[in-house]
């Protein structure tokens, strides 16, 4: 079972002396440089933690954001640096997402796909935010049955700290919807929050009808700038995944599998993630800006890993 416990001794005090040395990954390459990245931080010693990484893009992205703002972000690394021991979604995963999220709004600010709007100071901590809690409480068991419900409890696992820090009623509820919008598996009935997402971009963008919507989602169908945030998200929790390289995707799908309890992963289950989980291209310029050349090579890794016998990875 995985440990959760909140104890926040050091978590702050010893990203904070890694903050100086981790400011140049706030330089565009690093942002879009994945090897760069990952140099970067194998010469430090030490993976950022999730404070450290969050305060260094606020630096660059929005350096004139409010204390307040600042401070309900640095509870929510606290409560996503809560150690959490699963073989996928567990502290590194955090990490993953957090980098992947930044790097994401630093291209989509440079250059907003219309219809979308540019992220605002108070919209980007909420991302940032919702990088921290969006598993929190994980127990490696989604029930198909029940769309959404690990999301939702991270929703309600985090709430009341961020609330008690500061955190206003309508930065909770935008706060629900992107978080929920992370949930990838089709249901038994209906479709996953992510595919209720991906139909509220293709409306916003003239290409598609008004969606119908669950409640909780309602409002991706009257705000651009949450569609947008969330979809932001949701690629993000992909990308390392599906959008870096081959040897990523094969090391987070093994990782996933053994969360699940499988012992064996061919690449055929890999290509089943691509096209049905990620569910076809990536729906964001900034996305396609990052990982589209990398997809493409990542999917004819597999497939000629497939036509070779579809050996066990």
């Amino acid at each position: 079972m995985p440990k959760y416990h909140l104890d926040s001794k050091d978590i702050l005090t010893n990203d904070l002396s890694l903050r100086e040395r981790l400011r140049f990954l706030a330089q565009e390459d690093g942002f879009l440089n994945w090897a760069a990245l990952e140099a970067g931080l194998d010469a430090m010693g030490a993976p950022p933690g999730l404070w450290v990484q969050a305060a260094t893009a606020l630096d660059e992205l929005a350096p004139q954001v409010p204390q307040a703002l600042r401070e309900i972000l640095q509870v929510a690394a606290v409560l996503g640096s809560v150690p959490n021991d699963l073989p996928y979604h567990n502290n590194r995963h955090y990490r993953n997402v957090m980098q992947e999220l930044i790097r994401l709004i630093h291209v989509h600010n440079k250059n907003p796909e219309a219809p979308f709007p540019s992220l605002n100071a108070a919209q980007i901590v909420t991302l940032l935010v919702a990088v921290c809690i969006h598993d929190l409480g994980h127990d490696g068991a989604p029930d198909p049955a029940r769309a959404g419900h690990l999301e939702q409890k991270s929703v309600d696992l985090g709430a009341p700290f961020l609330r008690a820090f500061g955190a206003s009623a309508e930065m909770l509820k935008d706060l629900e919807v992107i978080v929920l919008c992370t949930h990838v598996a089709d249901p038994p009935v209906g479709l996953s929050n992510a595919a209720y997402l991906k139909a509220a971009v293709l409306y916003h963008k003239g290409q598609g009808p008004k969606p119908s919507l669950p409640p909780m989602l309602e409002p991706l169908a009257q705000r651009r700038d949450l569609v947008i945030m969330a979809l932001l998200m949701h690629e993000a929790d992909i990308a390392i995944s599906s959008g870096i390289d081959y040897a990523h995707t094969r090391q987070e799908t093994i990782l996933l599998a053994r969360e699940g309890g499988q012992d064996t992963v061919r690449p055929s289950q890999i290509l089943a993630f691509l096209d049905r989980l990620c569910d076809g291209p990536w729906r964001s310029a900034a996305s396609r800006k990052l990982y589209d050349d990398n997809r493409a090579t990542i999917r004819a890794a597999v497939q000629a890993d497939i036509s070779s016998g579809d050996h066990p990875l």
